[in-house]
């Protein structure tokens, strides 16, 4: 449904009128996937991994260097967040759920009014009698009290805004949610809460979720397939289970090993970092941009399981 394709986005290394515009540090560096509907991907590596630089690439708020980005219905027809004509359409179908709500919900607005400005410019829009309705089913999905609508975010706690914020995802019907780090910052049993209704959203909805965290215990219980990505790179990618009990990359096994009270891999050996540097200079820029694609070698473990060559001397 959702495919990128070698997608990499840059930041100059340095800001000001006379720093130099010749070494960048990439972000987001040849990544490529795919999410399939229904399925929950899960995305995970250690903050300034390019997790979220990569999130907001899939709906257009980080401009994509190289690379394309597309989704499809499954009837011959797509969508890109980088085409004008396209966009509205994309952001319908394409939700974001963004890390802090407390930001990302305006506080001078009732929780009523957030939710209809969420929908009252798309094709789902039919009036508010309508737009009550679907209100009321998702907040009993959701577990959310009817007297959280006149409130101002500020006055719930962080998970109910959490929930909140899926909540007006979820009101366009889209096909693909992005939820990044949407189980941080809470406590055990609310975050443990917030995975289960995850789980129940596909199960409900049927929709595909892009899960993004840097705890790989969160991100396993809910995944079908995980994407582990260090310094731009997806380093390591395969199903929930290859990536639990069947780990290859280095930096996959020191992730595994911070997860507490779960089977320990052997001694890892440090990440070797000198082999690729994450800034290059403008000329190996300007040469990707014009052959359009930088191909990395992978290794094949068959079954999806793949993993990079990048940071893992084994290989």
């Amino acid at each position: 449904m959702l495919r990128v394709d070698n997608v990499f986005h840059r930041y100059n290394l340095a800001s000001g009128y006379f720093s130099s515009s010749l070494k960048h540090v990439y972000a987001v560096n040849g990544v490529s996937l795919s999410i399939s509907p229904g399925e929950i991907y899960g995305l995970v590596g250690e903050s300034g991994s390019g997790k979220t630089t990569l999130a907001s690439m899939l709906v257009g708020l980080v401009p994509v260097d190289i690379g394309t980005i597309v989704l499809e219905n499954g009837k011959g027809r797509q969508w890109s967040p980088y085409v004008s004509k396209e966009k509205k359409e994309y952001r319908q179908q394409v939700r974001y759920v963004f890390q802090d709500p407390a930001t990302s919900l305006n506080s001078r607005l009732s929780v009523r009014t957030i939710l209809y400005d969420s929908i009252r410019y798309t094709s789902r829009w039919e009036g508010k009698n309508k737009a009550n309705k679907e209100i009321a089913s998702l907040f009993d999905l959701l577990t959310l009290e009817e007297s959280f609508l006149e409130r101002s975010p500020i006055a719930l706690s962080g998970g109910q805004r959490k929930r909140i914020s899926l909540a007006r995802a979820l009101l366009t019907r889209p096909k693909l949610i992005i939820c990044d780090e949407i189980a941080s910052s809470l406590d055990s049993t609310i975050r443990k809460q917030i995975l289960e209704i995850i789980l129940t959203l596909r199960k409900t909805y049927g929709i595909s979720i892009l899960f993004i965290g840097h705890d790989l215990s969160n991100v396993l219980y809910v995944a079908d397939r995980i994407g582990v990505m260090y310094r731009g790179v997806l380093v390591e990618e395969g199903s929930a289970e290859q990536i639990s009990f069947n780990h290859r990359h280095q930096y996959t096994r020191r992730l595994y090993e911070s997860v507490p009270k779960m089977l320990k891999s052997p001694k890892v050996v440090p990440i070797d970092t000198t082999q690729f540097d994450p800034t290059e200079d403008m000329a190996a820029y300007e040469q990707a941009l014009e052959s359009g694609t930088r191909e990395e070698k992978r290794v094949d473990f068959g079954n999806g399981h793949t993993i990079s060559h990048r940071y893992n001397s084994a290989y």
